[in-house]
């Protein structure tokens, strides 16, 4: 492993397992296309971003689904084999989603559509405005500004209860998160291509009661809780935390290959922590997503100079303190060979490196940082009060 950059690593064996889980997540994507009786778009017409594409993944996770199999794939087919006309259903919005395309606003809710293609997209809604997807400039990560309801019910677990506080978090949020993405893609050349190859979706909202988090069922796409004053040294934790559970699920894809015992299993009944209620899954996923937390608080640390405000400074140190604490715990969670096959006992070995390379460089920083009062979330404003930190508004 390089000790040059936290960002820059070499885990044995991680690229032949994140290849094949790859391979595995498109053939099984293709395979439950082929399979559904109530397509009729032609399947060999469909650009690569579709295997990719979480709405598309999150289609297929969902009953009844949100709209038709041929509404999610058509904005993903090559030019030449787009159809004529297409029937699509907008939301309870009025927003007819296209992924791949972007999506039809101000149409009638849960009305029926007829989708035409023109040299350009045409609906049969008259004032209907036709969006383009928000792309991150310079990358391929595309910022949910119309709420794709697939992706939504994931989150939720369809609990119609849940409010997420629609495009207007976007709005609130975009340029600080654009600009943390940003600051991302700079950190490390091998880090950029992992974001753009793993991120298809950011999905940003508010909500008192779901955390962020990333899921199998809309591969590819990030979710993010964001408090109002959601800053950069939080949009960067997070991405990286939520972008890495995504990266982590091609690699942990055949659990054959990662692991000796159920993955499944509760680590409360092989570790003498009763109360830790993860499943070994769980335990092996969380330290992947933290290297990968204390990589780019690594980076941010080391690009501090005189610019950068006192309340920055603190927030840095308070998030990065916490997450090499829980890097910590985490490797000593699961630090049994018995529980992992050869190629990943050599990963959580890499991984358990890093930490100590890092702790060895950062004790003196971070041992300072008082983490009392802090639950499973960080949490920036106790921390402040703890700390007799100043809240810069």
């Amino acid at each position: 492993m390089s000790t040059s950059s936290a960002l820059s690593w070499d885990l044995p064996g991680f690229e032949a397992l994140r290849g094949a889980g790859l391979r595995s997540l498109r053939e099984a994507t293709i395979r439950t296309i082929l399979r559904r009786k109530d397509r009729s778009l032609p399947v060999e017409g469909l650009g690569e971003r579709a295997y990719t594409d979480p709405r598309v993944h999150a289609f297929f996770y969902l009953d009844p689904p949100p709209y038709s199999l041929d509404q999610a794939l058509v904005g993903h087919l090559v030019e030449a084999a787009r159809p004529k006309n297409v029937e699509v259903v907008a939301d309870e919005y009025g927003a007819v989603h296209l992924p791949g395309a972007g999506a039809f606003l101000g149409c009638q809710p849960h009305e029926a559509y007829t989708l035409s293609w023109r040299g350009g997209w045409e609906l049969s809604c008259r004032g209907a405005t036709f969006c383009a997807p928000d792309f991150v400039r310079g990358s391929t990560i595309e910022l949910d500004r119309f709420g794709d309801p697939g992706c939504a019910r994931v989150l939720t677990d369809d609990d119609p209860s849940q409010e997420l506080g629609g495009v207007a978090v976007l709005e609130r949020h975009r340029s600080v998160l654009v600009r943390s993405l940003q600051r991302m893609f700079e950190m490390d050349d091998g880090y950029r291509e992992e974001l753009h190859r793993d991120c298809r979706l950011i999905r940003v909202y508010r909500s008192p009661t779901l955390y962020s988090c990333a899921s199998q069922s809309a591969y590819g796409a990030a979710f993010l809780q964001c408090e109002d004053d959601a800053s950069e040294v939080f949009f960067v934790g997070d991405l990286a935390h939520q972008i890495g559970h995504v990266t982590f699920y091609g690699v942990s894809e055949d659990r054959r290959r990662c692991f000796a015992i159920p993955p499944l299993t509760p680590l409360s009944t092989i570790t003498a922590n009763k109360a830790d209620t993860r499943s070994l899954f769980d335990g092996l996923h969380g330290n992947f997503t933290i290297a990968r937390m204390a990589g780019v608080y690594d980076a941010m640390y080391r690009g501090l100079d005189d610019s950068h405000s006192v309340g920055y400074c603190g927030e840095l140190v308070g998030r990065f303190a916490d997450v090499m604490c829980r890097f910590r715990r985490g490797l000593e969670s699961v630090n049994n060979p018995r529980f992992f096959t050869s190629e990943v006992w050599e990963i959580h070995c890499a991984l358990k490196r890093l930490y100590e390379s890092l702790w060895e460089t950062y004790q003196g920083v971070l041992a300072g940082a008082s983490l009392r009062g802090q639950g499973y979330v960080f949490s920036w404003s106790i921390y402040r009060e703890v700390n007799g930190l100043h809240h810069e508004g």
